[in-house]
């Protein structure tokens, strides 16, 4: 306690420095951590209703050659896949599961039988097979899932979300209740909590069936379709690859013209999120990472920098001080260790700032910093504090800032310290 007593004085003492101090360590530790949260804690981190996204893998662009063109060197066509396309890759036998849902959902409107069409309400509502529920996992509130049955049979069936159903039924269950949607009455079969809106994928205020029983038609590739692909454990990947692309060249064999080219399809997440839209070569994840890891290195150089320098200004402000001490019988040993207590006192005060600062700014300026991913700002934006912070992260960028801090102030007490006495009780301050 003596140790934050003596750097309260300092703070009183030295208002200016010590504020600046302790904020360039707070922006190094928000910066480094606002920076690897955006961009790899969120996007790749596990949240309702998505927690096995680590033995899951993504396919979500059909790929199209043209038969002679086997060096792929001409046109090629690429879109979502269409429902032929994802019906071959969803039968592969070496996953656990395999779920087909629409890309994007549909605009739609909302109301009771009888209703006002001035009390409609606008959402979206997304198609997915019975097996998305078993991926993915939702916690329904009501009810439960659409059955295989339903599906197979495109029974007018739906789940909602649980802000929907509290708008027309309040707190009482609606399941087995009827919703018009678009104007169709639709049976409600289960109410499931609302899934956050940066999950584009996979939100929606109300999910229907998808067949995979009915007649698939269309183009053999291109539709707006995705197939994601559940594993037993990520040792599983590269066979589940291998499968894929044997089913790809056994169906490529039934069409005319073209055949179907995976692209390094299925992947990972890490590599699908890095791929983006449209992206068909393969995305060099080595590279990204090295990229990555610089841009974090720099973020946490430049205000460190402009730390050395206020600490080291900050020392020289206090050499008469030291030459009181040691005057008085206090050690050189003594003085280097108050240096290095006041600077890990420092470092703290900013860590505790620099973590407040991030999720401050994390969750004011979320529509900002995830604007890309948030197609419909309608739906709720909820992130679990895991997803923001990751100790690991946030011990490194504090250990960095310490070892910043203790250098800084260190190198200029240690010149000070072995000085003659009278040199530091003469400094001018």
């Amino acid at each position: 306690m003596n140790y934050f007593s003596q750097v309260w004085r300092l703070l009183r003492e030295n208002p200016v420095l010590g504020f600046i101090s302790v904020l360039g360590t707070a922006l190094a530790i928000g910066m480094v951590t606002m920076t690897v949260s955006t961009k790899r804690l969120i996007p790749e981190g596990d949240f309702y209703p998505a927690f096995k996204r680590d033995r899951m893998l993504f396919y979500k662009y059909g790929i199209a050659y043209e038969k002679d063109d086997t060096l792929q060197r001409k046109e090629y066509s690429a879109a979502r896949l269409g429902s032929r396309l994802a019906n071959v890759i969803s039968t592969i036998s070496s996953a656990e599961c395999t779920s087909i849902h629409a890309v994007y959902g549909s605009n739609v409107t909302f109301q009771l039988e009888g209703e006002s069409d001035d009390l409609q309400t606008k959402g979206t509502m997304r198609k997915v097979d019975v097996f998305f529920w078993k991926i993915y996992d939702f916690h329904f509130v009501y009810g439960a899932p659409f059955t295989e049955e339903e599906a197979n049979a495109e029974s007018k069936v739906v789940v909602i979300c649980k802000s929907l159903a509290q708008r027309y039924f309040g707190d009482s269950d609606p399941t087995g209740k009827e919703i018009l949607i678009q104007y169709l009455p639709y049976r409600i079969t289960g109410v499931v909590d609302d899934v956050s809106g940066y999950l584009t994928d996979i939100t929606a205020h109300a999910w229907y069936p998808y067949s995979r029983t009915a007649p698939a038609g269309g183009h053999p590739v291109m539709g707006g379709l995705e197939v994601d692909i559940l594993a037993h454990s990520p040792a599983d990947f590269p066979k589940i690859k291998e499968e894929v692309e044997r089913k790809l060249q056994e169906y490529s064999s039934t069409l005319a013209d073209v055949y179907v080219s995976p692209n390094g399809q299925p992947e990972p997440l890490r590599a699908m999120l890095a791929r983006g839209s449209w992206a068909i070569e393969e995305p060099d994840l080595a590279r990204l990472d090295l990229i990555f890891y610089l841009t974090v290195f720099l973020i946490l150089l430049v205000p460190s920098i402009n730390l050395v320098a206020l600490s080291y200004a900050r020392m020289r402000r206090r050499l008469q001080e030291l030459g009181v001490r040691k005057a008085f019988g206090a050690t050189s040993c003594d003085l280097l260790l108050q240096v290095v207590r006041e600077s890990l006192v420092y470092s703290l005060i900013g860590a505790v700032f620099g973590i407040l600062l991030t999720g401050i700014a994390v969750y004011t300026l979320r529509n900002v910093l995830f604007l890309e991913s948030v197609y419909d700002l309608d739906f709720s934006f909820t992130l679990p504090l895991s997803s923001l912070f990751s100790w690991r992260v946030i011990g490194v960028a504090i250990l960095f800032s310490v070892i910043l801090n203790v250098v800084a102030m260190l190198i200029p007490a240690w010149r000070f310290v072995h000085r003659d006495i009278v040199y530091s009780l003469n400094a001018k301050r």
